[in-house]
């Protein structure tokens, strides 16, 4: 180890650190904003400022008023709205009922559902110079002029001068004390009796009676201004204290919410006024081009400032107080350990050392000049660890400097993480990995161990003894007992270049990559990036407060994130998530934070202060002191329009039809930050869920169909406190004639009619079918039955008496055979036919008596399951069922030579099943037949979409088995159809003697 020269440079780095408790000196504590006519003022000489009960801020200027919501100024003059009868605003005041009054040169105007009434001489005003207006405890409006004050009441003016008790009729102001109004003039205050005017007394001390404005605060206590400065009339018990509180000249002055007055002069200067008891205290804020001419501050507390020539002003409180504890000389730290309130030592990229130490650069450690430190920490006690860039690990410790390099066991001299553990330090290399020293001996973690990485840039541990090491290139490791275990992109790490590492006080590891946020927690990784939510993918630092927030330091500034919100988030119990950023609006001095900067607060006394690194400086975030925006905004839904054509906002709007496109502005009104507020929507009746919209303001809908909507939009402050209720607006679509529900009535009553008739019509072709069929089976029966039973008869008595030849005889012997035949099958027919033959039982009681003719000389059983008797069948189901069945029992009787035979007909929920089983001879499937009977009965089973399957071997019998759908006869793809039905009731094992 080289003892060399001490460090050099404290002259030069003490110049350079330093607190800086108060901000900058020309607005301390604040972050000023301007608006000039290049953002839409419309002029650069502002007259007058008002904050309306909505939240929008007024501005009156020289050439017109303008309306901003934070974001957009929307202009209102005498071009674009004839009713404001001149662009010279001199007031603006709101009334309670919400209308807004507005003093013009030319004129008083009313504001009112957004339309202007202008009030002139004409309609009894004394003058149309407006300097002031208020409104009394009964409703009444009262405008202060030049010449003469005037009450409105009941639509008529009353003006009122020196004659009626005013002291001047120059009206400058006027307030509301108790339940009186009081006037400010140019001779002095007055207070209105109800009839006459009086002085208000007794007014002894104010030198001058030139008051040029005046207010009431919430203790009842008047506040004026005139020519020698700001006076405050102090009422106690029936006395009045009338003291002096700021000596000079004061323009415009207001009344802050937390009892500070804001005074602006002619010179342009802005002063803060504390006022504790006789202890008065004005704080130089800023100084501004030209004369201050209006303030007023905004129920956020930020203060609105108008110039004389200079265009608007906004001052907003550092939100989240930031300071900057440390100067580094424009370079970027890379490592803070803060030991203490009082302690803090740092690294910068240039290498450079330094230890600030109760107000003052306590550096004093000898080692060889040129060496570059890149990590520092506190070892724990009173000394620290420092990482150099190629010289290895130093340990200083009461004057005592240690040091470890690649000749003690140290797998690289470059140093780019430290650990302090319970036992052990861990140190990250760039080319060598992870390193433990304990006791002064060293132990390499490389590849043999499970550790692929090495560059281990980030090292932290957990309260399980658990070593976290982030690398770059080589994802995330966790040396747990010995053993490493691996999270890389093949397991859910969304980029392996882990670059900042955090374990808060559940136990549960944030890490940030280069592609977004990793909370890993029971061995459960969950990824975030922007698709989700995060205003920032590149993560460089993490830190955590004390209420439950993750602070998160990026490449695009600061963000802050709730920890409940993100495991609800990854559990899926919130749909969103809500990042309140921050940047240099806030009083960040540069938006990126150093990527894999290394920041501690080990000290004993750890408040909740998060620390960042940024490009600029360090700077330090104190939650407990921040003022945090409360106030949730309020939403206005501006306008709408229909395929680019405003419509007025009533409630409903509707929507005439045909509209392609339905376009929603909106817009909230926290003028702290507008543009971090944040909006979500949902059209109900169109959307399933809310509409995450980031920071648009607009939303657009296309081929909204006819019906009934309501379209809701809710917004968040900079802070993320959302107003749930936001705004709505119910939207009507109208329909086409031929959308409308009489219109589709009157379809549906014509196609119910149609429907009806055509089956009445049936109904009426199938009683007269079943009439044709009762006069056909009875015309057969009468007519072709008796002569067919008469030709049998005769043929039969001429074969018996007849005096013929062997041939004649044969002749006739076969003439009666066919007549019986044919009076058989019109016996059949006629029952087919017959409607009265159409029930279940008929077909049965049919079936049976086939059987007993046909099976003469055989035993048979007819056995039925689960049949419903009384259940009709159609005509054809009933006829080709029946057919089949005589093919089948014809078969048995020519061929079987059986003995017994068993018909079994049973009903399933979907088909029909009949099997007939003979103990005849039975046959050979595999041999050629040369019948018909089969062939028959396959193309009969094909008609109704039936399945039949044949099961026989010589000497042990047939079966044949019919699957009949109940709904008998269909087309032919609904036939295949059937057939895939009946493989599922039907084993496929068995033999089918058709297909072969």
């Amino acid at each position: 180890m080289t003892n060399a020269v001490r460090l050099v440079a404290v002259g030069s780095m003490f110049s350079i650190c330093q607190i800086l408790a108060e901000g900058p000196a020309d607005s301390q504590g604040f972050v000023m904003d301007s608006y000039h006519t290049e953002q839409g003022l419309p002029a650069e000489a502002v007259t007058s400022i008002l904050q309306d009960r909505r939240g929008y801020l007024w501005i009156g200027t020289t050439n017109g008023l303008a309306r901003f919501d934070g974001i957009h100024f929307t202009t209102f003059d005498s071009i674009n709205n004839p009713e404001l009868p001149d662009g010279r605003i001199l007031s603006l005041y709101q009334g309670r009922s919400g209308s807004l009054w507005i003093g013009t040169a030319r004129g008083l105007v009313r504001y009112e559902g957004g339309r202007f009434s202008p009030f002139f001489e004409k309609d009894g005003l004394s003058s149309e110079r407006i300097l002031c207006a208020s409104e009394d405890l009964a409703g009444n409006v009262w405008a202060g002029t030049e010449a003469g004050l005037n009450r409105l009441e009941q639509a008529r003016f009353t003006s009122f001068f020196t004659l009626e008790g005013l002291p001047d009729d120059r009206i400058n102001g006027m307030t509301i004390l108790g339940k009186n109004l009081i006037f400010a003039t140019g001779k002095g205050l007055a207070e209105f009796g109800g009839v006459r005017f009086g002085l208000y007394a007794p007014f002894a001390g104010i030198p001058s009676d030139d008051i040029r404005e005046i207010k009431a605060d919430a203790a009842g206590n008047l506040w004026l201004i005139d020519d020698t400065g700001l006076w405050r009339i102090r009422l106690q018990g029936t006395d009045q204290n009338v003291v002096q509180v700021y000596q000079g000249a004061v323009t415009v002055f207001d009344i802050g919410a937390d009892g500070v007055l804001w005074l602006g002069s002619p010179d342009g200067i802005l002063r803060e006024l504390a006022v504790n008891g006789s202890d008065v205290s004005p704080v130089q804020i800023a100084h501004f081009p030209s004369s201050i001419s209006a303030l007023r501050e905004d129920a956020e507390h930020d203060l609105w400032l108008g110039t004389a020539s200079s265009g608007l002003y906004r001052l907003k409180h550092r939100e989240l107080n930031l300071t900057t504890p440390i100067g580094s000389g424009g370079q970027d730290v890379f490592s803070l350990e803060i030991l203490s309130s009082n302690e803090m030592w740092f690294s910068t990229a240039a290498g450079t050392l330094a230890c600030w130490n109760a107000n003052e650069m306590v550096t004093n450690i000898p080692w060889a000049a040129g060496m570059q430190v890149r990590v520092v920490s506190g070892d724990g006690h009173s000394g620290i660890w420092i990482g150099t860039v190629d010289d290895g690990l130093f340990h200083w410790d009461d004057g005592k400097l240690s040091h470890w390099d690649e000749l003690d066991g140290l797998s690289d001299n470059d140093v780019e993480s430290i650990y302090v553990g319970k036992d052990k330090i861990w140190l990250g290399t760039r080319n060598g990995g992870l390193n433990s020293l304990h006791d002064g001996h060293i132990d390499r973690f490389l590849t043999p161990w499970g550790l692929t990485g090495n560059y281990a840039g980030v090292i932290t541990g957990d309260g399980r003894d658990r070593v976290w090491i982030g690398t770059t290139g080589d994802g995330l490791f966790c040396l747990s007992n010995g053993v490493f275990s691996a999270f890389s992109g093949t397991n859910g790490l969304p980029n392996n270049d882990v670059r900042a590492l955090l374990v808060d006080d559940e136990q549960v590891l944030w890490g940030g990559t280069d592609d977004g946020l990793v909370r890993l927690q029971d061995n459960h990784l969950m990824a975030f990036s922007k698709k989700d939510g995060l205003p920032d993918d590149e993560i460089c630092q993490l830190q955590q407060d004390n209420r439950g927030n993750l602070w998160v330091g990026c490449n695009s500034g600061v963000y802050r994130l709730q920890k409940w919100q993100l495991a609800d988030y990854a559990n899926g119990r919130v749909q969103f998530i809500d990042a309140v950023p921050y940047g240099e609006s806030d009083g960040l001095p540069a938006m990126q934070c150093i990527p894999g900067a290394q920041i501690r607060n080990t000290s004993a006394s750890r408040d909740e202060t998060v620390w960042f690194a940024t490009s600029k400086d360090v700077v330090s975030l104190d939650p407990a002191q921040t003022r945090w925006n409360t106030k949730p905004p309020s939403v206005v839904l501006e306008q709408l329009l229909i395929d680019d054509v405003p419509v007025p906002l009533t409630n409903p709007v509707r929507i005439p039809p045909g509209a392609e496109r339905i376009q929603f502005q909106y817009t909230a009104l926290s003028l702290v930050a507008p543009d971090k507020a944040r909006f979500r929507c949902r059209f109900d009746g169109f959307d399933r869920a809310w509409v995450n919209l980031e920071n648009k303001r607009t939303v657009q809908y296309t081929q909204v169909p006819p019906g009934h909507y309501r379209f809701r939009v809710i917004a968040c402050n900079n802070d993320g406190v959302w107003n749930q209720d936001g705004d709505s607006l119910a939207v009507i679509v109208m329909p086409f004639w031929w959308e409308t529900a009489w219109f589709k009535l009157l379809v549906l009553g014509i196609f119910a009619a149609f429907v009806f008739g055509i089956l009445r019509q049936r109904r009426i072709r199938l009683r007269e079918m079943e009439r044709l069929r009762v006069r056909i089976a009875g015309d057969l029966h009468d007519e072709l039955g008796s002569s067919l039973w008469s030709i049998a008869l005769l043929s039969q008595m001429l074969k018996k008496h007849g005096k013929m030849g062997d041939e004649e005889r044969r002749d006739a012997g076969e003439i009666h055979r066919i007549a019986g035949q044919t009076s058989n099958a019109i016996r059949d027919i006629v029952w087919i036919i017959n409607p009265a033959f159409d029930t279940v039982q008929d077909l049965v009681q049919r079936m049976k008596d086939f059987a007993g003719t046909i099976l003469r000389g055989a035993e048979y059983q007819l056995n039925c399951e689960g049949l419903s008797l009384s259940r009709r069948l159609t005509l054809g189901f009933r006829e080709n069922v029946f057919l089949m069945y005589k093919e089948i029992l014809t078969n048995v009787a020519k061929h079987a030579e059986a003995s017994s035979v068993e018909i079994c007909l049973k009903e399933l929920p979907r088909i029909w099943e009949l099997s007939v089983r003979d103990n005849g001879r039975g046959f050979d499937p595999l041999t050629p037949v040369t019948g018909n009977g089969l062939q028959n009965l396959r193309r009969r089973a094909e008609k109704i979409g039936a399945s039949v399957h044949v099961t026989s071997s010589p000497g042990k019998g047939t079966t044949v088995m019919l699957s009949i759908l109940k709904s008998g006869e269909g087309p032919f793809w609904r036939l295949k159809f059937r057939q895939k039905l009946y493989e599922k009731h039907y084993d496929g094992s068995q033999d089918d003697g058709l297909a072969r």
